[in-house]
């Protein structure tokens, strides 16, 4: 097991067309170094939307740290998806029915992994131009229609 006092989940979603093929892409930075810890992306497949292709990058992203060695003192969540961060902190409510469940995991899998994989968390919307690596993996997935991932610890 490897500890980090805090770390940082960046996530994002890519669609071509919106809606038409998509994918989710994180990364996994410890923020003392901003060393990269763990990164991958998720095919999502067609008839997909832009918000959904965002929740799927955060769900495997929460899915690869419940399944790596790794803890983490405070992780805090950042995604340049306004409407995803404003349902995680409670601002807007989810009134899309595709949405719903995707929210509903993601609340799981949080709790699950809270004072296990992580102690504490936060959500915070940050500019596009700060979540290019995972925008990149985003990307990536609906270009290989495959998922991927990678520990580097």
């Amino acid at each position: 097991m490897v500890y980090f006092a805090n770390a940082t989940l960046r996530f994002d979603g890519s669609c071509n067309p919106n809606p038409g093929e998509g994918g989710g892409g994180y990364v996994i930075f410890d923020d003392e170094n901003f060393d990269t810890i763990i990164e991958g992306y998720y095919y999502v497949g067609h008839d997909c939307t832009s918000n959904v292709a965002e929740y799927f990058g955060l769900i495997a992203g929460l899915k690869s740290l419940r399944d790596s060695p790794h803890q983490i003192g405070h992780l805090d969540i950042e995604g340049d998806s306004e409407l995803v961060i404003n349902h995680l902190n409670y601002t807007y409510q989810i009134r899309s029915n595709r949405l719903r469940p995707l929210l509903l995991q993601v609340r799981n899998l949080i709790s699950k992994c809270k004072g296990r994989e992580f102690d504490s968390c936060s959500f915070t919307h940050i500019d596009r131009c700060n979540n290019e690596r995972a925008d990149e993996l985003a990307r990536d997935a609906v270009y290989h229609e495959r998922d991927w991932s990678a520990d580097y610890y």
